[in-house]
């Protein structure tokens, strides 16, 4: 919709503004959490690998890979530097960039999504409100963030799908007919297809969906958004299909069974364990956050269009969940024989996040708080909003703090052992409780982060913890 567009520049009102603050306190806490990330576990392996078979030969000799566009981008970030005592450094910026990455993408997407869906035209300060809301929003809603977004490998494979599904969909909405717009669709679904198998299984339904739904137009260029569509389409098909044609996939499920050694359990205890974390809370709280911003929106005449036969649209989104859900966890039961590890929950987590925040904001801007109370518990939750992140981003990195400082004592004291050429098996004190970061704690045994420090820092002696 492009007739009669109704501005949000002058849409500043106090509340949004407080709103601001709790978002761009959540932005400064990643990027400060950011500076204390270190390497843990299959990390090690990965570096290990580049540094001594180099960029391209490291997943090249993994005969079992599906997943070429992840290590190959965990793999760049140490390009330039390698070297364990340094590569924080290369963390941080990786990090940074990654955040940056997801507030543009988020950015452009509600962007093109008011452009072209509602006769709501956004400020800058809106569009950005809304962005960091949205990253907010999904940081809370996944089931695992420790290893999605704070494991550096995994996040590779697991946080970039997510930004590049945001960027290749705004940019597949848009009206924009440019050769870059379309390199933009290819390159992101492209990286879909090579990073995640069920990521890139539902993104593959969900596209279908978008061509089938015959009444979706944007502004009467229906052929170029089919034709987008497709590009998207046949960008993911086509690394799933070299990745089945060649093997990878049969080979990676195959060793998966053979190593796997998970003890999860399928049943009500463990999925209650999940849904009842603290975090899930902020979660539900902040979708009042995006109901009263749609509310406030209303006020101000920025009315959203109605949507007609409401009802089927709500049973179509169910329907759509419960497919997503079956993409995701089926290959997962067939691999692990159970759910699998929370991480590879990331497609439900995703669309539910979505559909959540849309119809809260929806439901917000349609029929909003109109009582007499209204204003006060407005202010109420705004105000609420700074002081749970605040708190939250306080104690998360106060933890991560402590845990950046022991962890490079005890790789500085390694490093010595090992330059004094020594030969017997150390005991380390166990870290301190990393928080929302992945944590290299080391086991009694030759357990993985063992082998892994032991291999990725050339060590002749053993180490393990020292658990008393």
């Amino acid at each position: 919709m492009t007739g009669n567009l109704k501005s949000a520049e002058g849409l500043n009102r106090p509340i949004l503004i407080l709103f601001g603050v709790a978002a761009f306190v959540f932005l400064i806490f990643l990027v400060l959490i950011s500076l204390h990330v270190r390497l843990c576990s299959d990390d090690l392996y990965f570096l290990n690998d580049f540094i001594e078979k180099g960029w391209l030969g490291s997943v090249a000799e993994f005969k079992y890979n599906t997943r070429w566009s992840g290590y190959l981008l965990f793999n760049t970030i140490f390009i330039f530097n390698s070297d364990i005592q340094s590569i924080q450094i290369n963390l941080f910026f990786y990090y940074l960039v990654t955040i940056i990455l997801f507030l543009v993408s988020s950015f452009n997407l509600i962007r093109v999504l008011f452009r072209n869906f509602t006769n709501i035209k956004l400020s800058k300060s809106s569009n950005l409100l809304l962005s960091a809301l949205l990253m907010l929003s999904i940081y809370l809603s996944i089931s695992n963030v420790i290893e999605v977004w704070f494991w550096t490998i995994a996040s590779t494979v697991y946080l970039y799908p997510v930004i590049f599904f945001i960027m290749g969909l705004s940019e597949t909405v848009s009206v924009s007919r440019s050769v870059f717009s379309y390199l933009i669709i290819f390159s992101s679904f492209f990286f879909i297809g090579y990073a995640l198998e069920n990521f890139a299984f539902c993104t593959v339904f969900l596209l279908l969906v978008l061509l089938v739904i015959k009444n979706l137009k944007v502004n009467h260029i229906t052929i170029f958004f089919n034709s987008k569509l497709l590009i998207a389409l046949i960008s993911v098909l086509i690394p799933l299909l070299l990745s089945y044609v060649s093997g990878g996939i049969g080979k990676r499920f195959d060793f998966e069974i053979s190593i796997s050694s998970y003890n999860y359990n399928i049943d009500a205890e463990r999925i209650m364990y999940v849904l009842l974390q603290p975090k899930n809370v902020l979660f539900i709280f902040f979708l009042g956050v995006f109901f009263i911003t749609g509310s406030i929106f209303s006020e101000n005449g920025l009315l959203l269009p109605g949507i007609n036969a409401l009802r089927r649209w709500i049973i179509l989104n169910v329907l759509l969940l419960i497919i997503i859900t079956l993409i995701t966890f089926i290959p997962l039961v067939i691999v692990f024989k159970n759910l699998g590890p929370e991480r590879a929950w990331l497609p439900i987590n995703l669309f539910l996040c979505f559909s959540l925040v849309f119809w809260a904001f929806y439901s917000g801007n349609r029929f909003g708080l109109k009582n007499k109370f209204s204003l006060p518990v407005k202010y109420l939750v705004s105000v609420t909003s700074i002081l749970i992140i605040s708190i939250y981003s306080f104690r998360q990195l106060n933890m991560a703090r402590r845990y950046s400082s022991c962890y490079d004592e005890r790789i500085n004291t390694i490093l010595k052992l090992r330059d004094n050429n020594n030969k017997e098996t150390i005991f380390l004190k166990p870290l301190p409780d990393s928080g929302v970061i992945a944590s290299q704690e080391l086991g009694t045994n030759n357990e993985r982060t063992n082998e892994g420090l032991k291999r990725l820092l050339k060590l002749n002696f053993e180490i393990k913890s020292d658990q008393d």
